[in-house]
């Protein structure tokens, strides 16, 4: 029995090595702007809390510079989650006290329900040079 659609979630791990300090404070910088990001802006200094809503992301997967057809596309998303593991079995860290391995997974949510419309608009715009979408 059909009970409905609901919003689809997607997870993507990261492993970053950095190896030297500058490295490091880009995948440092990334993290915390994706982390400021999914976070909702409190308005005003009143006891009773408004929130402007977190920013949202569009994800595509590109093969060079155009969206990859065979890939499926995913829509408009919020993030969820930003987990962050220092290190995996064997935390290190460089001389300045930056970690030698960082394990990142984000996890987003889709703000639209996929519905077969909008799953094939997506897939369109994935379309190559040629125009073509693969079957």
């Amino acid at each position: 029995i059909f009970n409905g659609i609901d919003y689809r979630t997607f997870s993507f791990t990261f492993k970053f090595t950095p190896r030297s300090r500058k490295e490091s404070d880009v995948v440092n910088n990334l993290l915390h702007a994706i982390k400021d990001a999914m976070l909702p802006t409190r308005v005003g200094t009143k006891s009773i809390a408004a929130y402007q809503v977190p920013h949202e992301f569009v994800i595509r997967f590109m093969k060079g510079t155009k969206i990859n057809p065979y890939l499926d596309q995913i829509g408009l998303c919020a993030c969820t989650g930003v987990d962050i593991d220092y290190g995996s079995d064997k935390f290190s860290t460089h001389a300045a006290g930056d970690p030698v391995s960082i394990d990142a997974t984000l996890t987003f949510r889709e703000l639209e329900l996929m519905e077969r419309t909008r799953y094939n608009e997506l897939r369109a715009s994935a379309r190559n040079e040629e125009g073509e979408v693969p079957l």
